[in-house]
């Protein structure tokens, strides 16, 4: 073979390298972009909270702002098409909308250092807890004078505690509230705590008053939600001898609702001028679907007896392991019963001291 034709051989299949190679790159290339163009099927949006859960420090200083949910393409949804979003609620929600239940703190180093503030905060939210540091808590001094200067029953009631607002005071804590103006609707009309919407619970309060209506207002007559006031061992002083407007109301006084659960447990009570608790049914009591519960138990009454009255039929109340002074109005009982309805009242166990 001649060294032309070994040149031209050579030419030849090099030429046929490239082509195959040319060949070989454009396939991978086809494979490629088909790959990187396939259509996947369409993937199903999920709802993922897009919020910083707070600490409860940070709970109790700064507002929740409004909840935003995103889908993970980036879509966000209107809060309020989305009904279990819902955190925030108004005096009249359901209490079954909270999903997070938040705490606050009251105290001198703390962000609220009146009480009225970290429990007007606090009851924004369903089922808040507050916690209360030691110290004394004048609820004159926080109203102040512009409050008790008010002319209508209405605008001095009390402050109301609603929402299940948990409220956990420190025992070195004390609240105290002395009015000693001569304000006749204050002194007719005002109780330092009333009992709002959905209730409340309080523990280890130590609560001293005098001169208004009574120490706490338990009244929920006019509501028909799932009312729940629970008082743990607390201690509550009121003194009304000076007091001549009022002289005859009590520690707790209640009026209670068709759907009140109500818990008074291992507590003191001492009225000077009036009974320890009184507590009568809703104003509708004979209709028979109405139904409330009480129990009143483990407390010492230093001075007053327990007052009941008007039950509906379908209402439960218990007595049991309280402590009494004896008290010839109260058949030695220690307990006050009137009305036409008091076969569900169930006592038993109770000492009567003399």
């Amino acid at each position: 073979m001649t060294k032309r034709h070994h040149s031209k051989r050579h030419v030849k299949r090099k030429e046929t390298w490239i082509i195959v190679t040319a060949f070989l790159v454009l396939g991978l290339g086809l494979i490629l972009y088909a790959i990187l163009t396939e259509e996947k099927p369409e993937e199903i949006d999920e709802l993922v909270l897009d919020q910083t859960v707070l600490t409860t420090e940070k709970a109790a200083s700064t507002p929740v702002p409004d909840v935003h949910w995103s889908t993970n393409k980036g879509t966000e949804v209107n809060q309020a098409s989305l009904d279990t979003a819902a955190e925030k609620i108004s005096d009249d929600a359901s209490p079954y909308e909270q999903t997070e239940r938040k705490a606050f703190y009251c105290g001198p180093a703390r962000q609220y250092t009146k009480l009225i503030d970290a429990i007007s905060a606090a009851e924004k939210y369903m089922g808040s807890i507050l916690y209360v540091d030691a110290g004394t808590y004048d609820l004159v001094e926080e109203l102040g004078d512009d409050y008790f200067a008010r002319s209508t029953a209405e605008e001095i009631s009390g402050i109301e505690l609603k929402n299940r607002i948990h409220i956990v005071f420190s025992a070195s804590s004390q609240v105290v509230c002395h009015y000693t103006g001569d304000n006749t609707k204050v002194l007719e009309n005002f109780s330092p705590f009333v009992c709002g919407p959905f209730g409340f619970t309080i523990e280890n309060l130590s609560l001293d008053v005098s001169g208004t209506r009574c120490a706490i207002s338990d009244e929920r007559t006019d509501g028909n939600e799932q009312c729940k006031t629970h008082y743990i061992n607390c201690n509550i002083k009121l003194d009304n001898s000076q007091n001549p407007a009022c002289k005859s109301y009590s520690c707790i006084s209640g009026q209670l609702g068709p759907n009140h659960d109500v818990l008074i447990e291992s507590c003191t009570f001492e009225s000077v001028a009036g009974d320890g608790i009184a507590v009568h049914g809703t104003v509708r009591y004979d209709l028979s679907d109405d139904a409330w519960k009480m129990v009143v138990k483990d407390n010492y009454f230093v001075s007053g007896t327990l007052e009941l009255s008007g039950s509906p039929a379908n209402a439960s109340v218990i007595v049991t392991n309280n402590s009494f002074v004896y008290d010839a109005s109260n058949d030695a009982t220690g307990i006050y019963c009137s009305g036409d309805r008091q076969d569900n009242i169930l006592v038993w166990n109770n000492e009567i001291r003399r």
